[in-house]
């Protein structure tokens, strides 16, 4: 993060929408998190100005906004447990994650006091409790755990994530020359938030900025040569638990540094990792050599997961923005091929909406409108999102126009028979196409989710599905002339 004063409470540049932010006097404490709701990681409050405090430890806060940037409360983190150093020595600290089953809201701190002068320890020199683990549930429950200090002592304690709450990734960067310092880079802790927690040092000469499991896939962004060329990387094979996996660079170019990342599913292509049901894009965001961008990767084809697999559909400039340390994406709640995208830096949280429909597609130029700004004496480091009830896929529903018609029909008539992964048409993912497939849009003929679907006269789907299927048993077209 870099040190700054500028309070931005409108934008208006070039991609950059204006529109008022919210700046809010934080402090109505709230006992939960609603779902759908942003939470970001504050540092610092009225008391403790980051603007004195800029170089010291500040205290923590989880800040809750409604998507458009509404303030709904603050749950602030017990300072004899955790703190964050200043802004002004911050190194992409105070990261946020869900988990994977969006029970628990995950980060990472330091057991050190609250101090305008004296921040963390930097040399590993911390000791006993001092590397801090932290998760609340969305029910408002506090639990914490200490990395093992003769484990792994890293210089930057970064970000955490958890599958379900009982065990942690940690994001981390190693103290000293690769190989020769205090450890650090990536952690593993077992039985996280109990006395048997352990941990264990998967990698002790890395610096990784964020880490996420997406799919069973265990993924990391760096903008440290440490780990290799800067960029978004496959950690291991799955969810690795024990040293030392291996790195495998996903995108294309020479420098992608990478601070934050956040995966969805869209209609298009193969899903990164390869296994059906598990996302196909990644958004992601970073400032190489000073220059913020956000890009959108998808798999062009080939070996997922292999050095390189990662195309960019888009990549754009939004240095307009600040540096951005926080991002999260959604499936847009009105439209199921839009995403929402939520960029955070150190002075407030900017949206904007991908509205391409499809994983391969170019957002093109996305407009921001900063929704949220951080007040005059604190300053974000992170962000994520409470993950709303998910909605039910439409069963039928092949081009996910959010209903089930002829469009439908055709693409299973089209590739009756075709047999593979992800075959267009093979509506229940058994690898073929064929009569089950048109069975379950028959029974769903007309089926809507979301706005704006029409809807026409049409035969009741039983003899839908019988005249097709003749039709395709026979060799008939789909559509033919009526005889004269």
């Amino acid at each position: 993060m870099e040190f700054s004063k500028v309070r931005l409470l409108a934008v208006i540049t070039v991609g950059l929408a204006a529109q008022a932010s919210v700046v809010v006097a934080q402090n109505t404490p709230i006992t939960k998190f609603t779902p759908g709701d942003l939470v970001v990681m504050r540092g610092g409050d009225a008391t403790h100005s980051e603007n004195d405090y800029a170089t010291g430890e500040v205290p923590m806060y989880l800040d809750e906004y409604t998507p458009t940037g509404s303030y709904v409360g603050t749950y602030a983190i017990p300072t004899d447990v955790m703190t964050l150093p200043g802004i002004g020595l911050a190194s992409h600290e105070g990261h946020l994650n869900i988990s994977g089953n969006g029970q628990y809201i995950d980060f990472a701190g330091y057991q050190q006091p609250v101090d305008p002068n004296t921040a963390r320890v930097t040399d590993g020199s911390g000791m006993g409790p001092y590397y801090q683990i932290g998760q609340v549930s969305t029910s408002g429950v506090f639990s914490h755990t200490a990395l093992n200090a003769t484990v792994a002592s890293p210089q930057y304690l970064r970000a955490a994530y958890s599958n379900d709450g009982s065990e942690m990734w940690v994001a981390s960067k190693y103290n000293g020359p690769p190989g020769q310092g205090f450890g650090g880079g990536l952690e593993y802790v077992a039985n996280f938030g109990t006395s048997g927690a352990t941990t264990t040092a998967l990698q002790g000469n890395t610096d990784w900025r964020n880490v996420q499991i997406a799919g069973g896939q265990l993924y990391g962004g760096t903008g440290s040569s440490s780990v290799g060329t800067h960029g978004f990387y496959a950690i291991g094979a799955g969810a690795p638990t024990s040293p030392t996996p291996t790195n495998t660079l996903l995108t294309p170019l020479s420098d992608n540094s990478t601070t934050a990342f956040g995966f969805v599913t869209l209609p298009g292509t193969q899903p990164i990792n390869g296994v059906a049901g598990t996302p196909n894009v990644a958004y992601v965001v970073g400032d190489p050599s000073g220059n913020a961008y956000i890009g959108k990767l998808y798999s062009a084809g080939g070996t997922p997961l292999s050095a390189n697999n990662l195309t960019y559909a888009s990549r754009e400039s939004i240095n307009a923005l600040g540096s951005p340390e926080g991002l999260s994406v959604q499936i847009d709640p009105t439209n199921s091929k839009w995403v929402d995208i939520f960029v955070q830096t150190s002075t407030g949280v900017y949206e904007a909406i991908d509205k391409s429909g499809s994983s391969n597609g170019d957002f093109g130029t996305l407009t921001f409108n900063q929704i949220v700004s951080s007040t005059s004496d604190t300053y974000f480091y992170g962000l994520t999102m409470i993950p709303a009830a998910a909605p039910q896929a439409l069963t039928g529903d092949v081009n996910h126009d959010g209903i089930v018609n002829g469009q439908d029909l055709a693409l299973v008539s089209s590739n009756w028979l075709q047999t593979g992964s992800m075959v267009t048409g093979d509506v229940n993912n058994d690898g073929i196409v064929n009569g089950q497939d048109l069975a379950l849009v028959s029974s769903n003929w007309l089926a809507t989710s979301g706005a704006g679907a029409a809807v026409a006269p049409v035969p009741e789907p039983g003899s839908i599905a019988l005249a097709v299927l003749a039709m395709l048993c026979g060799g008939y077209p789909l559509v033919r002339r009526h005889a004269k």
